[in-house]
């Protein structure tokens, strides 16, 4: 959800279809490579550690982690930041998609 609320938001930002393929692309992979997802963080520590938890894939690759060898609740802090991401992006995205409908 928190992926899909923020990939709309950016889309939204776009003005013609190739460009909202282009910037979501570039956002995905800035993410990715910010969040751990290409090759681990292994500092959380670090200031690269800290600011990949600005991701969501950072909060899903924990919510992994903890879930490995742990029971569900333990994952409850990495869903919660999920879902709190989800809201922001998505009522960002809701409304930049009305300015462009009603545009």
């Amino acid at each position: 959800l928190a992926v899909v609320a923020l990939m709309s938001f950016v889309g939204g930002l776009a003005k013609t279809a190739e460009q909202s393929g282009n910037l979501q692309s570039i956002v995905a992979v800035t993410l990715g490579m910010l969040g751990g997802t290409f090759v681990p963080i292994s500092d959380p520590s670090s200031f690269l550690g800290r600011l990949s938890f600005l991701t969501p894939n950072a909060w899903f690759l924990r919510g992994l982690a903890d879930l490995n060898g742990g029971t569900v609740m333990d994952t409850l802090p990495a869903v919660g930041v999920l879902l709190v991401i989800a809201v922001g992006f998505g009522a960002a995205a809701l409304s930049v998609s009305r300015k462009m409908v009603s545009a």
